[in-house]
């Protein structure tokens, strides 16, 4: 978010909030999910190279707006981008809000947003 006031010369960074979908999965799921549905598909290196992502001691868990990532393998593209759409317009809604309250502003006082997905 950046705001402009009479006390900065131009437009400058005000807050950051973020926000993340309400479903987390274990790198071990999606290890396995991968392994289960790509296992046929994906040459051995591929698979490995995966191994590797989902065994990273750094990330426990990831974040997912879907309840059953199953799912993800074979969803409809038409339903992928309305849940993609719900969640992307739920999700910033609430990092703007944080970012707001953070520093006691209101909408009107926004004159840039910046969202990275």
């Amino acid at each position: 978010m950046t705001m402009q006031s009479s006390h900065t010369p131009g437009p400058h960074i005000a807050s950051v909030a973020t926000a993340t979908p309400p479903n987390t999965v274990s790198q071990d799921v999606l290890q396995q999910l991968a392994r289960k549905h790509y296992k046929g598909r994906l040459s051995q290196r591929s698979l490995s190279l995966i191994d590797m992502l989902f065994s990273h001691p750094s990330i426990k868990t990831r974040h997912f707006a879907i309840d059953d990532v199953e799912k993800l393998v074979d969803e409809d593209p038409d339903e992928r981008v309305a849940r993609f759409t719900h969640w992307s317009q739920e999700l910033s809604a609430q990092a703007i809000s944080r970012a707001l309250a953070r520093v006691g502003l209101g909408v009107g006082d926004v004159s840039g947003l910046v969202v990275n997905t």
